[in-house]
């Protein structure tokens, strides 16, 4: 599920939380912590819907160090790698609530690779405003292809903007 209090989550977390005390809760969930500046960025691997050695970045407001944004991104030269992804997606996409608007923003596109990707925005019921994001990305190179998933919360990410 990918809403609590009005804020976005990852794992049952609201993107809401000090990144110290994120970073901690991540790392109970099994999370192991790569990098980290303490106060705006934080790095992990774990496995994420069944998928292993996700690198998972946590970003923070400059000055309250309030988490934003959780990225997920994983390369792959493996051929299954797109049916993961489509897995992922899928079970994400089951579990939304029936109150969730932007069903399905699918695009699919060509530059130098294919791309993918759906989007869903988050409200906390009909007529409120919007106060979360999730993106799924999908990126095949040729010769390896890359997930990309966005957790974003829209009021600390305007928040982030206002205390820079």
């Amino acid at each position: 599920m990918a809403i609590a209090q009005n804020h976005t989550t990852f794992l049952g977390l609201p993107l809401n939380m000090n990144l110290g005390a994120f970073s901690k809760a991540l790392e109970g969930k099994g999370y192991a912590l790569q990098s980290s500046d303490q106060a705006t960025k934080a790095v992990f691997t774990g496995n994420y819907g069944g998928i292993n050695d996700m690198e998972v970045t946590v970003l923070a407001t400059p000055k309250s160090h309030t988490v934003y944004f959780v990225g997920l991104s994983k390369k792959s030269s493996d051929a299954g790698f797109k049916q993961q992804y489509t897995n992922l997606y899928e079970a994400y996409y089951n579990d939304l609530p029936k109150e969730t608007t932007g069903a399905r923003n699918f695009n699919l596109g060509s530059v130098s690779y294919d791309f993918e990707t759906h989007g869903y925005n988050l409200v906390p019921g009909k007529g409120k405003e919007k106060y979360g994001r999730v993106n799924f990305v999908y990126y095949n190179y040729g010769d390896y292809q890359q997930i990309i998933v966005e957790f974003i919360d829209i009021a600390n990410k305007d928040l982030s903007e206002k205390e820079k």
